[in-house]
């Protein structure tokens, strides 16, 4: 009777150590991520070529610095992961503001998740690439799925129109049937995200509350010298004009 009391006595302890550990464990396993060969092989095989914009194309127009990737982090209101819905149109869109009517090449698609929780699952936006970075930006096809680097034009003062955002090469990961991201440009040294789960690529891009805070401040200051009537000045004043634009909510 004792021994049968020691013993289980020792498969509780056993227990107790158990369960901890199988709590614990999991956030100690690696996170999944492709190696640079699987990485090359991938996009060997599915094309994903890199875009690179070549100003020497164009002599005749004048061009600023070419925007890092960080910067484009920096600067971007949310990575969005979104499947293409049909094919690329070429529209010309009116500038109001401008006064010109520049040709773009627009993009529908189906938000699948964000970085940073600004839309709803199934939220259909159109994003489009201005006339000279048709050359050097990617051209999903329906049904491919992607990460996008999106900013937005319909902020209050603007003329609201369909074309709800605009995108760049810089910050476009094409994601394969599996779940993994690989660039569509040349990343820099210390953000090679290519290889990674698209689920921990948007952990990886979301704004820390400090960015947030310095981004949000351009548009607050903005804000207050139009009187309110032109973006935003807090995330949830953007997630709210989002809802009104897409649903009238």
């Amino acid at each position: 009777m004792k021994n049968k009391k020691n013993l289980i006595i020792i498969a509780l302890l056993v227990l107790a150590f158990i369960i901890p550990a199988s709590v614990i464990i999991p956030s100690l396993i690696p996170e999944d991520i492709l190696t640079e060969e699987e990485v090359a092989k991938i996009r060997e095989k599915n094309n994903y070529r890199i875009y690179v914009f070549n100003t020497s194309d164009y002599p005749t127009v004048e061009f600023g610095e070419t925007i890092s990737f960080r910067e484009t982090i920096k600067n971007t209101d949310t990575f969005v992961y979104c499947e293409a819905i049909g094919n690329a149109e070429l529209v010309e869109i009116e500038n109001s503001i401008t006064n010109d009517s520049p040709q773009m090449r627009v993009h529908k698609v189906k938000v699948i998740n964000d970085s940073e929780g600004l839309f709803k699952e199934g939220d259909e936006i159109t994003f489009a690439y201005g006339l000279l970075a048709q050359s050097a930006s990617p051209r999903p096809k329906d049904g491919e799925k992607m990460v996008l680097p999106i900013s937005f034009t319909f902020l209050k003062g603007y003329e609201k129109d369909e074309y709800d955002c605009f995108s760049s090469a810089t910050g476009y990961y094409y994601i394969t049937d599996d779940g993994y991201a690989v660039s569509a440009f040349e990343e820099e040294e210390g953000s090679v995200y290519s290889g990674k789960t698209v689920d921990n690529l948007l952990k990886v891009l979301k704004k820390t509350r400090e960015e947030r805070d310095e981004y949000v401040k351009k548009y607050k200051d903005m804000y207050e010298r139009t009187e309110g009537n032109f973006g935003f000045d807090s995330i949830e004043m953007l997630r709210k004009q989002i809802r009104e634009k897409l649903y009238n909510e």
